[in-house]
């Protein structure tokens, strides 16, 4: 998946099963990775906020990770974004499977699961 950040215009989003890659389009560089620790669930979508530099990540258990911008110093100049919270997995029966994840996009203020329900 490929999503151009609204809060930075210059940046792109990558998103792998283990891995976040964000590319500079100023530099066509690779500024940054957010990897997934091996224990952890895959990433299944990310949504990016508009008005903080923030990223809603979905996993594939259920859970909500967050990460927030945080500022390089000058020895460091690559992006860093550091993850402040996640939530418990989600419950699901065993015929439900998180296919995505939505914000509300003028207040920011409640995020969206899509669910499919594979039935035999």
């Amino acid at each position: 998946k490929v999503l151009h950040s609204p809060y930075t215009r210059n940046q792109l989003f990558l998103l792998y099963p283990r891995q976040i890659t964000i590319i500079d389009l100023e530099l066509l560089h690779a500024t940054a990775y957010i990897l997934q620790d091996r224990g952890s669930s895959q990433f299944a979508d990310i949504w990016l906020a508009k008005s903080d530099n923030v990223i809603f990540c979905l996993h594939d258990s259920g859970a909500i990770s967050i990460r927030c911008y945080q500022e390089s110093s000058p020895y460091q100049p690559d992006t860093v974004y550091q993850c402040v919270v996640v939530s418990e997995a989600m419950r699901l029966c065993k015929n439900a499977k998180l296919i995505g994840l939505q914000g509300k996009p003028f207040s920011e203020e409640e995020l969206l699961f899509m669910l499919t329900l594979r039935q035999v």
